[in-house]
């Protein structure tokens, strides 16, 4: 059951979003040989960040463990607020770190976003503001925002992961 709304999101990005929920996640799904509806673990907000990529973006989890290797995983803090993964295709070889967490915090790592196109394109001060305002506008209606972001990187960056927190490019958000 693909929500329509999925089909506004540009195929790659789209990509991205699934590999980012799906290989940066504590939580699992368990689809079972009978009829049933798939099993879903972890805490509240990954079992909603899960669901809604299951449900609604058509994620398939363990293709796409299938498809990437994980070289190292940044484990959520409660003091960085954010998790993050370097992970590496099988396919050809590229590697790429996908970071989620609270809104503001991923949003300042970003220094580009994707257009409804899916052309990345540079973040100015002017759209960070208007992030900044949707961020905030959810918040006061006491909803969790969730960013998510990801980058090609290098081999090296695995190793250094902290060369790779900043010019993220933003994904997009999920309030939960």
């Amino acid at each position: 059951m693909n929500d329509p709304r999925s089909s506004d999101i540009a195929p790659d990005v789209l990509e991205f979003l699934k590999q980012c929920v799906a290989l940066n996640t504590t939580g699992g799904i368990y689809v079972p040989l009978s009829a049933s509806l798939p099993e879903i673990s972890g805490s509240p907000t990954e079992k909603a960040l899960l669901s809604r990529a299951l449900f609604d973006l058509g994620m398939d989890i363990d293709q796409l463990k299938a498809k990437f290797q994980i070289l190292h995983v940044e484990a959520f803090n409660s003091e960085k607020k954010r998790s993050g993964t370097f992970i590496r295709s099988r396919s050809n070889n590229t590697v790429q770190a996908h970071w989620k967490g609270a809104a503001e915090i991923i949003l300042a790592m970003c220094s580009s976003y994707h257009e409804r196109s899916g052309t990345s394109v540079t973040m100015h001060d002017e759209d960070r503001i208007q992030l900044e305002k949707i961020i905030k506008d959810m918040a006061a209606k006491s909803l969790q925002c969730i960013a998510f972001a990801h980058n090609i990187v290098t081999e090296d960056n695995v190793e250094n992961h902290q060369r790779v927190e900043e010019k993220q490019t933003l994904l997009g958000f999920a309030w939960v």
